[in-house]
């Protein structure tokens, strides 16, 4: 994991990606990140709660997308908690769970795909709780785990239940259950810890100060310029350096 951001190969038998439902790419998302960052940045305190947690998690989709590449495939389609993590979201990382825990784990419990699935989420979430302790270093809460729990024991009970795709009612009522529970409990176990130990205030901070330097770099490069337009360099001239 500490090889992020990478690109897995794409397969030879995969076929062209459609049209995304959303037009969502770098041009687009860097300008938007951008946009809620600063927003953030300026009226936190001022924030609803619920609203922040919106926010965040638009946020953490759209930084996923930019730094790790295209990761996800429109995971706010999903109509199935299984689909969404499955299928749609981070597409790397689910890559390398399913050929490090979910086949392995399928092959020993002889196809138990409860078993592997629960073992994947279990995984998974035991990798967050360390990136988080790694970053904050606070005591483990547990709540990252319990919430890649949660998760798998939804997907196993979608699992039993097994039902068909059904009519366009159906999948927008699926749509709405998966949205809503995946949401709903990263509400109540995934960002409380992370805000918490104070993770979204540290990147807020930097992107603070990311935005002064630059804002700094771009006033010396324009008075480098101004200076090189009205003082051609001659033998005896210099240019003052840029402070930053």
């Amino acid at each position: 994991m500490a090889a992020l951001p990478f690109k897995l190969k794409p397969k030879k038998n995969q076929s062209i990606r459609k049209p995304k439902f959303l037009p969502l790419n770098l041009a687009t998302e860097i300008p938007i990140s951008a946009a809620i960052l600063s927003a953030l940045c300026s009226y936190k305190e001022r924030i609803h709660y619920n609203t922040l947690l919106i926010l965040y998690c638009c946020l953490l989709f759209l930084l996923v997308e930019i730094l790790v590449g295209p990761a996800s495939d429109e995971p706010y389609l999903s109509t199935r908690v299984r689909e969404s993590w499955g299928r749609r979201w981070n597409l790397a990382v689910n890559e390398i769970l399913r050929d490090s825990v979910y086949r392995p784990v399928l092959y020993v419990t002889e196809g138990k795909q409860w078993a592997a699935g629960m073992a994947v989420f279990a995984v998974s979430g035991l990798m967050h709780e360390m990136l988080l302790w790694y970053v904050t270093r606070a005591p483990p809460s547990w709540e990252m785990t319990m919430f890649f729990v949660v998760q798998g024991g939804f997907v196993v009970v979608e699992l039993w239940v097994n039902g068909k795709k059904g009519n366009w009612v159906r999948r927008f009522v699926g749509w709405l259950v998966t949205v809503g529970f995946v949401v709903g409990t990263s509400f109540w176990l995934f960002f409380p810890p992370l805000i918490r130990n104070g993770v979204d205030v540290r990147l807020l901070g930097e992107f603070e100060f990311a935005v002064e330097k630059g804002r700094k770099l771009g006033f010396g490069l324009a008075s480098l310029l101004n200076d090189l337009l009205e003082n051609p360099i001659n033998g005896n001239k210099t240019v003052k350096p840029i402070k930053t």
